[in-house]
């Protein structure tokens, strides 16, 4: 799984932004992992990329990524001004190429 994360990242795609991949999560909604430079309080992440997750009642907290071993680390941007980074298994991932299901 891994391997395939990284391959998707590693292949150019014409669309800027797209979904590699998401997670279901506790709040009834999705992590989702996009190919797009992850951006920040006017600075740019060109070796993270962005990162944002969602729940059923629509609340949305934005992030950054990376993949690290056999897990991807996600650093989820507080409303405070910090960072809370938390670990997931790749494997949980439903992995997308070019916008599509695998």
């Amino acid at each position: 799984m891994k391997k395939l994360l990284a391959v998707i990242l590693l292949v150019p795609t014409i669309a800027l932004g797209g979904v590699v991949a998401t997670l279901p999560n506790q709040a009834g909604g999705k992590i989702v992992l996009t190919d797009e430079e992850c951006r920040y309080a006017g600075e740019v992440y060109s070796a993270l990329r962005k990162s944002y997750n969602y729940g059923s009642s629509g609340n949305t907290s934005d992030g950054c990524w990376y993949l690290d071993d056999e897990t991807v680390v996600v650093i989820w941007k507080q409303s405070n001004g910090q960072a809370s980074t938390k670990r997931y298994p790749v494997e949980n991932f439903d992995i997308r190429k070019r916008g599509k299901n695998l």
